[in-house]
């Protein structure tokens, strides 16, 4: 491919020998000034692809300074590392900037000079808008994970990016999809782009994939089975769990420290540094488990996932693919095992008001459902025998009775009476012979009150 001495030297300090299909393709297209659209398979090597052509590109002086857009921050950060890693021999300076972390400390690093700059877009957005960075510096623009990017949302913000950057810019995308949205997105932002289309959309071969039926509640305890048989054949794999919710993420992570077992959880709601804490974590081996949503589904690259089990099904085939994804990474083996729920959703006719959980919440709890409890006449507020009504006399949590004011001139609790809203202190309209209160119900000012 005609790559420098500095860029072959990082390729070797990644142990890599030949280039991938979508590296092989991509390269010489980026290197003859041409725009791309590349569709290739989950594990392909993608980040090395465009991490070659811009080093290329900034080596050769075609091009100022690179931006890259991620989605999430995890995926982010993947890539400047990688890209130092490739890069240690150019000595171009690389900086990523994301949510969560302190924004003052990342205006420093941009005012003190950046040739690459990684980022998420709502990050970027809010730096731009404080005048921390000019984007029309920025001639060559990768997305990568596009189709994500739209799917979470991201369609204005990056347009907006792309319509702020330098006029004479060149656009590359890469995708593990290639959606109406992108197909929109290049005709308005890119001249004549080449389209890659790398690999089929379907699961790597050298994935052993298993689907097993089961019911809800058995579903824990074959998970204990499986962490158990996998660790027994290989104690050094790692094990990447799917579910579908955030609370289940920590339910699931909970439950297997409980029983004995080293398991991180994570999702989109676990702060920065700790969601860095555990990724750090799970890459070294420190903690080899990890419970996580789809966020973890996407352009993270991890060694040595042994296995991935859906504990909870995705929510269509492309999502599937890219959870088994993470298994089997760059031609290796890889396994990867499903739930499949006989009854994933309770029929049963559901009565008025709710079973009262008293335990912590359990986000697969067959039928019983967090809240009041059955209605009946009278009874405690939320309790087993009651429904959310209070009983006669009663004030829950210490507080005023739901639709109960205070009475004129006293200090205590009572019925409402003729004249008083429910719920508030303020007389109606034309009921009130209360001093300081106009008829229209609002507070006259002090000097007319008398």
């Amino acid at each position: 491919m005609g790559l420098s001495d500095k860029t072959l030297q990082g390729i070797t300090s990644f142990g890599f020998t030949t280039p991938t299909e979508v590296q092989e393709k991509a390269v010489p297209i980026m290197m003859a000034g041409k725009e791309i659209i590349a569709r290739s398979k989950t594990g392909s090597g993608k980040t090395l692809a465009f991490g070659i052509g811009l080093y290329e590109l900034l080596a050769a002086q075609k091009a100022r300074k690179a931006l890259i857009l991620a989605p999430v921050r995890e995926l982010a950060i993947q890539i400047m590392n990688e890209l130092r890693e490739l890069g240690k021999f150019h000595r171009y300076r690389i900086v990523c900037v994301y949510g969560g972390q302190n924004i003052d400390r990342q205006i420093r690093l941009l005012y003190n000079g950046v040739e690459i700059l990684v980022a998420t877009p709502g990050r970027l957005l809010d730096l731009f808008e404080r005048g921390a960075l000019d984007l029309n510096d920025y001639d060559h623009v990768v997305l990568d994970e596009a189709d994500k990017m739209f799917e979470m949302g991201f369609a204005e913000d990056v347009e907006r990016i792309l319509s702020n950057t330098s006029y004479a810019r060149k656009v590359y995308l890469f995708s593990a999809t290639i959606s109406d949205d992108i197909h929109r997105l290049a005709a308005k932002y890119m001249k004549n782009p080449e389209i890659l289309e790398v690999g089929e959309q379907e699961k790597p071969p050298q994935i052993a994939e298993e689907k097993i039926d089961i019911d809800r509640p058995e579903k824990f305890p074959k998970l204990i089975e499986i962490i158990k048989s996998q660790k027994g054949s290989d104690p050094k794999g790692k094990i990447l769990i799917f579910v579908a919710t955030q609370r289940a993420a920590e339910f699931i992570g909970k439950r297997l420290r409980e029983q004995g077992i080293n398991a991180a959880y994570m999702h989109g709601d676990v702060t920065q540094f700790r969601r860095e804490k555990i990724m750090d974590a799970f890459k070294t081996g420190a903690s080899d488990i990890l419970v996580a949503t789809d966020i973890a589904a996407r352009g993270m690259h991890i060694e040595d996932i042994a296995l991935v089990v859906n504990y909870d099904e995705a929510i269509d085939s492309l999502t599937h693919l890219h959870r088994i994804g993470r298994t089997g990474r760059m031609g290796a083996e890889g396994k990867a095992i499903t739930f499949v729920e006989k009854n994933p959703y309770f029929r049963k006719s559901v009565r008025s008001g709710f079973v009262l959980r008293t335990g912590p919440y359990n986000p697969y709890a067959g039928n019983e459902r967090r809240g009041y409890g059955r209605p009946h006449s009278g009874g405690s507020y939320g309790s087993h025998e009651g429904h959310g009504r209070p009983s006669e006399g009663h004030r829950p949590y210490g507080g005023p009775r739901p639709g109960y004011g205070r009475p004129h001139g006293g200090s205590g609790y009572g019925r409402p009476h003729e004249g008083r809203r429910e719920g508030s202190d303020r007389p109606h309209e034309g009921h009130s012979r209360r001093p300081g209160y106009n008829p229209g119900g609002r507070r006259r000012p002090t000097f007319m009150r008398r």
